[in-house]
């Protein structure tokens, strides 16, 4: 659990699970993380703002702007499906849960601040 180093006493349970998944992730499949790191910095490249508006965005959704805050790879997702419990699931996919993934891992993150 590399990322926890220093820091175990910051993250409670359910986040040094997720941290324990994304460390393995990174571990297992190294050439899809490395992979879909790159793409996040090209699309992060590609915006207009940092806070997620890339060209064409505006008005596409009748007006409403679409910003999203980071992508999480495939394989990631699908150990998470699979591994998180219910509760788990539910504070990954809060604003708060969104919030604290895409600031402790920075790399999946497409907007340069949160």
């Amino acid at each position: 659990m590399g990322i926890l180093t220093g820091r175990e006493s910051a993250f409670n349970p359910i986040q040094k699970r997720i941290v324990s998944y994304v460390d393995a992730y990174k571990e297992l499949f190294s050439e899809e993380y490395k992979n879909i790191c790159e793409a996040i910095k090209a699309k992060r490249k590609g915006m207009v703002m940092p806070y997620g508006e890339f060209p064409g965005m505006k008005g596409d959704k009748g007006g409403i702007i679409v910003r999203k805050l980071g992508e999480i790879p495939a394989t990631l997702h699908a150990i998470f499906t699979t591994r998180l419990t219910e509760e788990e699931s539910k504070y990954l996919q809060s604003k708060t849960g969104a919030r604290w993934f895409y600031k402790t891992f920075a790399e999946f993150r497409i907007t340069k601040e949160i």
